[in-house]
């Protein structure tokens, strides 16, 4: 056999091997390569949405973040900014995972949030234990079932006790107890009354005003519900009294219980006292019985249309207690202008800034420019940016608003960690929440805080909402720390971390990529100022205050 015959057959067996091998290797790291070609091309092969993607892509890393990230063993998500054609907005973000790991699984049910999460290469599991992110609510005995199994590399989307921030009679519970104690500190929520528990003061209260002929208009919100859903506008006392009524308390009779219990026949099981107990009768206003009536207050207006702001917290755990705030929002515009004739109060779309309540109006106007307050819902910066120019000093509206929130969140905070630390969690950053704060401007353009909505809805079919959204999760995800997550590795073994783990975790989250993202509790500046509103310090919060006084 001549020597170009043995050089051929040798020169063709490495090419079918190196053919064979490089199929071999493809088929077994095949999320890697698919990974490197989207890196490479600018798109995810697996979605056909992000062909569309420019291939020219900018990266926006930071090199000291990344280092830190895949030291601190979690997964970083850095941000690609699309530049095809037009000048590049922070809202031209798309988000993809830095290192790519097979263990990252996801558990949730949110259709706005599942393209976020799969165009990161984050695979859905339909067990919930084999998620390491779980953005999926559970309830009652599920919820109490999964807590007691977590493991501390698993992160859940919702505290158990988040009740204490979203019930607007809750909330303002332990407002009215903080105020009471903190006179000066606590007065940033429009004066209200529950009912009906609290129907004869604010029936003084009514007719008082009402003998001086003074503005007398209110707004009247069921508890439990949202959306703008059986919110009324009253001046009329008659319009809230006829939906209340009196009825006489039933008490359980409890005296020989030990005897009665195999007694049948006994009808003396419950007594009538004669204290009376209100309870609203109109079960169309309220489900639960229970409504919050506050005056309403004259609003600012922009367009001649009442507004109000929606900005995103964070808080990342409650014991200690990690607050973040967005350093962007929305601006929900009501869609008529606004008028305070008798005739006209009950137009929602001129009381009302809910876009599920007036995107039904004609006059509704869906997003086209982030910057445009004409539109009926755009971007907190197009609101930072009118104050500019019209000489309103934004920087002290959300100085406040800062204090508001981490005051409001104390007011309840002592109650709240005793219930959470029923469950005994492995670790202290095992869950986490994200909040929409409701903020509106009276006249003179000061912030009063409405309250905290969970699961907040910043899409509402506009273009600032969805990409909005699509920032916020993302800069979510690195703070958090998604780590890598084996179910089988780890099914007999449920560490509990220490409170220097536990410490050691909260000091790994400052150094991580925030965003826009801010933390504004605690701070080496505000610790002195807002600790005072804890009665109850737990170790973990004390320890991490000597963290930041020391630094």
């Amino acid at each position: 056999m001549s020597k170009k015959k043995i050089i051929l057959i040798l020169l063709s067996v490495f090419i079918i091997s190196s053919i064979v091998g490089s199929i071999i290797y493809f088929y077994k790291n095949e999320k890697k390569v698919l990974k490197y070609i989207g890196d490479k091309v600018g798109y995810n092969p697996n979605d056909p949405k992000s062909k569309e993607i420019n291939n020219n892509v900018h990266y926006n890393n930071s090199k000291r973040q990344r280092l830190y990230m895949k030291e601190d063993e979690t997964i970083y998500f850095s941000i690609k900014d699309q530049i095809k054609g037009k000048e590049y907005t922070d809202y031209d973000r798309l988000c993809y995972i830095e290192d790519y790991d097979e263990y990252i699984y996801f558990k949730s049910r949110n259709s706005k949030i599942l393209p976020i999460l799969t165009w990161n290469r984050i695979y859905k599991t339909d067990d919930i234990y084999d998620a390491n992110f779980i953005y999926h609510y559970l309830y009652g005995k599920d919820l109490d079932r999964f807590l007691n199994r977590i493991n501390f590399k698993q992160k859940y989307c919702r505290f158990p006790i988040s009740d204490y921030l979203i019930n607007k009679k809750s909330l303002y519970s332990h407002y009215l107890k903080m105020m009471n104690k903190y006179p000066d500190d606590y007065n940033f929520m429009v004066e209200s009354y529950i009912l009906p528990q609290q129907i004869d003061i604010f029936e003084r209260v009514f007719k008082e005003n009402e003998s001086k002929n003074g503005r007398n208009i209110w707004i009247v919100k069921p508890v439990g519900l949202s959306r703008g859903m059986n919110i009324k506008i009253v001046d009329k006392l008659s319009d809230i009294i006829e939906n209340v009524e009196i009825k006489e308390q039933v008490v359980p009779n409890n005296n020989n219980t030990k005897n009665n219990k195999n007694n049948k026949k006994n009808k003396n099981k419950n007594k009538v006292t004669n204290e009376p107990k209100y309870v609203i009768k109109n079960k169309k206003i309220s489900k639960n019985g229970n409504v919050i009536v506050s005056r309403y207050i004259e609003p600012s207006t922009i367009n001649n249309k009442k507004f109000d702001l929606k900005i995103m917290c964070l808080i990342t755990s409650y014991d200690p207690l990690m607050i973040y705030l967005y350093d962007d929002g929305i601006v929900r515009f009501a869609t008529e202008n606004y008028s305070e004739d008798k005739d006209k109060l009950s137009n929602k779309y001129i009381h009302l800034t809910n876009a599920s309540v007036n995107e039904k109006n004609s006059n509704y106007i869906k997003n086209n420019d982030f910057y445009d307050l004409k539109e009926s819902v755009s971007s907190l910066n197009a609101f930072k940016k009118y104050c500019e120019d019209n000489k309103i000093d934004y920087d002290a509206i959300l100085s406040k608003i800062k204090d508001y929130v981490i005051k409001a969140i104390l007011s309840n905070y002592d109650s709240a960690v005793e219930d959470l630390h029923k469950y005994k969690l492995p670790s202290c950053k095992n869950i986490f929440e994200l909040f929409g704060v409701e903020v509106i401007l009276d006249k003179d353009y000061n912030p009063h805080l409405i309250g905290f909505n969970s699961k907040p809805e910043l899409f509402t079919n506009s273009k600032v909402g969805e990409k909005l959204y699509n920032n916020v999760i993302c800069d979510l995800l690195n703070i958090i720390g998604i780590r890598k997550y084996n179910r089988k590795s780890m099914r007999k073994h449920r560490r509990v971390y220490t409170l220097e783990e536990n410490l050691k975790e909260c000091t790994k989250e400052l150094k991580r990529y925030t965003g826009h993202f801010e933390l504004i509790f605690p701070l080496k500046n505000n610790i002195d100022k807002y600790s005072k509103f804890i009665e109850n310090k737990t170790k973990l919060n004390t320890e991490l205050w000597s963290y930041f006084l020391k630094k």
